[in-house]
């Protein structure tokens, strides 16, 4: 009983974390999504919840409208359903590399893609030139 009432604790810390991450303007060449977990915390990934799909959204806007951006990081972070990765982040990435050809990286670590996400994300970078 015990470590659920903790669990559920700690899940509404990392969503708080997660969304504030998601939030922050994004006007920075190199965007970075990252949260940290401390070494005892049960939890290794910002959970997805349907509630957090305006920050979501919130984010795509953001990177939509920082045509400085280079990279983009995001890690331990559950992404929401496909097709969100490919309408909302990589048709974004799309542009900044074919019109602006600043896209150099991009890493999407530890976010549960679904094999549509990973589909799209294949087709996408094996049309790309400029993400290495």
């Amino acid at each position: 009983r015990g470590h659920g009432n903790y669990l559920r604790r700690e899940t509404g810390t990392v969503l708080s974390k997660g969304q504030k991450l998601l939030i922050a303007k994004q006007e920075d060449e190199h965007i970075i999504v990252e949260p940290k977990f401390s070494k005892s915390s049960r939890l290794t990934q910002v959970p997805y919840h349907v509630e957090m799909l305006p920050c979501y959204e919130y984010f795509a806007d953001g990177i939509k409208h920082n045509p400085a951006m280079e990279s983009l990081k995001i890690t331990n972070h559950n992404l929401p359903p496909s097709p969100w990765l490919e309408n909302s982040i990589l048709s974004v990435l799309k542009v900044f590399s074919n019109e602006h050809g600043r896209m150099s990286m991009l890493e999407l670590s530890n976010c549960s893609l679904s094999d549509d996400d990973i589909s799209s994300l294949t087709k996408f970078l094996d049309g790309n030139k400029t993400i290495t």
